[in-house]
């Protein structure tokens, strides 16, 4: 396993897609307007070069740091604070994925028989203009619904990807089978038409989503939020798992079995991960509430969860456009030296796991 910009770099498909062409860095171009006028920034001198025009979309609407975190609040190097912009306002440092993407979002539901016991009920969320990228398929936790996850649909859908969020059949204290889980993800997949695909899980939902990246022919790779094993399923496949993976890692505890996840991580020959300072198991639902709080909730982190939220959905976004192709991402958000990577890192967000 890689913490962060170590020697491991995720392989990444020959093609280089860029994962939906949306703010990648990966010259989508689809407004690049931005670096036409330079004007992003009250003073014309964001990067100095109008670099927003590099990766295009961000820039022909401004989401690029929503127009100020890409050059620091636009101009002078003055950063918006210090948190964004990569700290000096001279260069771009790509989007911030923190933030919410250019498109619209709208929604829609369906259901999808998988196998005799098990209807998939699913929210699908599709960007304004229509998708492009893979599939990212976001899993819930256990004992959990999708309804927990229905903001990582809005906000991933927001940077171009098309996202369904099913409510998994086998996931409560009286039939929990995630293997069974990950089988019936794949077998959404294909019945939705199949093509290129993310998994993205949290907690249990996690391991779904790592066992069905290595099931799937399709997948592109898994990403855990806080990803949980349970009886060494995740463990004993991550040897010979058959994609890339990501991880943003809570601190240990109860929740995520003292972080048993960075096990899985450790043991799969192409994976990398992070773990978020402070961060606790119900952070990385979203949005969460008092079924998991109640027990999970770390009563005294040492940054509010406004700062370290918006941080782990950043590089969590930034993983699933790498895994789709764009290098960019991984660089700027995942290796040490990057811009947002060091950003994180630099207001003490971001540990080894």
């Amino acid at each position: 396993m890689a913490w962060l910009g170590a020697a491991c770099t995720p392989q990444l498909p020959a093609d280089d897609k860029s994962a939906g062409g949306v703010d990648s860095g990966e010259a989508d171009g689809a407004g690049g307007t931005d670096g036409a006028d330079g004007t992003d920034g009250a003073d014309g001198t964001d990067g100095a070069d109008g670099s927003d025009g590099a990766d295009g979309t961000d820039g022909a609407d401004g989401t690029d740091g929503a127009d100020g975190s890409g050059g620091g609040a636009d101009g002078g190097g003055s950063d918006g604070g210090g948190s964004d912009g990569g700290g000096d306002g001279g260069s771009d440092p790509g989007p911030d994925y923190r933030e919410a993407g250019p498109a619209s979002v709208s929604t829609a539901t369906g259901e999808t028989r998988v196998e005799a016991d098990c209807t998939l009920s699913w929210t699908r969320y599709t960007p304004g203009g229509g998708a492009s990228g893979p599939r990212v398929i976001v899993s819930h936790g256990f004992s959990r619904a999708a309804a927990q996850m229905d903001g990582w649909g809005e906000h991933l859908a927001s940077w171009g990807f098309e996202v369904v969020i099913p409510g998994l059949c086998f996931s409560q204290f009286w039939n929990a089978d995630h293997s069974r889980n990950a089988d019936n993800l794949v077998a959404l997949h294909a019945a939705l038409g199949g093509g290129d695909v993310v998994y993205v899980g949290q907690s249990a939902g996690g391991l779904a989503s790592w066992l069905a990246a290595d099931r799937d022919p399709d997948a592109l790779g898994a990403v855990g939020l806080d990803g949980v094993d349970s009886e060494d399923l995740g463990l004993d496949a991550a040897p010979s798992f058959s994609t890339p993976v990501y991880g943003v890692i809570g601190e240990p505890g109860s929740c995520n079995a003292n972080s048993n996840g960075t096990a899985v991580y450790d043991s799969a020959p192409d994976a990398t991960a992070v773990r978020v300072v402070g961060t606790d198991h119900c952070d990385y639902e979203w949005e969460t509430d008092w079924g998991c709080t109640l027990l999970c909730e770390n009563g005294s982190p040492p940054f509010p969860d406004s700062e370290t939220r918006p941080a782990l959905r950043g590089l969590a976004v930034a993983a699933v456009f790498a895994l789709g192709g764009a290098s960019s991402a991984h660089a700027a958000w995942w290796e040490a030296g990057g811009a947002w990577h060091d950003v994180l890192d630099g207001a003490g967000y971001l540990s080894a796991p």
